[in-house]
């Protein structure tokens, strides 16, 4: 309850009574939406538990149905429903074929479970190529890791081959020096077997004496060779042309 009065006390009457209106229409309009929300929220949850509510109804009138009964017509039927036979929901088909309203919360529902199933089939998708991706991106690595492989297995058979033929070439080579000098020696050998034979020839002491003194040097200028036949094939040269 107001005073209309009120209004032209106020110091803009117009602007007062303007501004009265247009709060109550407003006031009056947000009640209403709020009003209609709260109704379809309670309708919404009414309609996505309306299989349950049913059900329970049923469930009720029975029980007052049977509690209307005299006690031997109740255990009659009692006897005569001992047993039930219990249906069990396997699709919702039935639901999803409903072309009436059941709800903002059971369309929500149904919308993002569809939305769900679609991601889901599509995350399966890429999965799958992914992995097949990925597959063949190992199959790669391990034909390459294979190849490298054997490449080095190659040139590691490959330098061993070339290290044997180059130690097989040194003893090639050793041998033929080691020959070499042996018939050096022994051509100096015969050589001076020859002179020291013309020289016993000859009548004399001093050359007898003189020979004696080459023999010895010869001696200690072989020495060293048969000692160290590594050095014997490097130095016997110059040991037998300083000899």
């Amino acid at each position: 309850d107001f005073e209309a009065d009120v209004f032209d006390e106020s110091f803009q009457p117009m602007g007062a009574k303007v501004l009265f209106v247009i709060f109550m229409v407003v006031v009056g309009v947000v009640a209403l939406n709020a009003l209609i929300a709260l109704l379809g929220d309670s309708y919404a949850h009414v309609q996505e538990q309306r299989v349950e509510q049913t059900l329970r109804l049923y469930a009720s009138c029975i029980v007052e149905y049977f509690n209307s009964m005299g006690p031997i017509i109740r255990r009659a039927q009692e006897r005569k429903l001992a047993w039930t036979h219990a249906l069990e929901v396997v699709s919702d088909e039935s639901e999803e074929a409903h072309d009436g309203w059941v709800g903002q919360l059971s369309a929500i529902k149904r919308e993002m479970n569809a939305v769900r199933s679609s991601v889901l089939g599509e995350v399966h998708k890429v999965d799958d190529k992914l992995s097949e991706k990925v597959q063949a991106v190992a199959d790669k690595l391990n034909t390459v890791s294979r190849t490298i492989e054997a490449a080095f297995a190659d040139i590691e058979r490959k330098r061993r081959a070339e290290a044997a033929e180059r130690e097989r070439r040194e003893k090639e080579k050793a041998k033929e020096e080691e020959a070499r000098i042996r018939q050096l020696e022994d051509s100096m050998a015969s050589a001076i077997t020859n002179v020291r034979a013309e020289i016993m020839s000859m009548p004399g002491t001093e050359d007898e004496r003189d020979l004696t003194g080459f023999e010895d040097e010869l001696g200690e200028a072989q020495a060293p060779r048969s000692a160290n036949e590594t050095g014997a094939g490097e130095a016997g040269p110059s040991d037998l042309s300083r000899a």
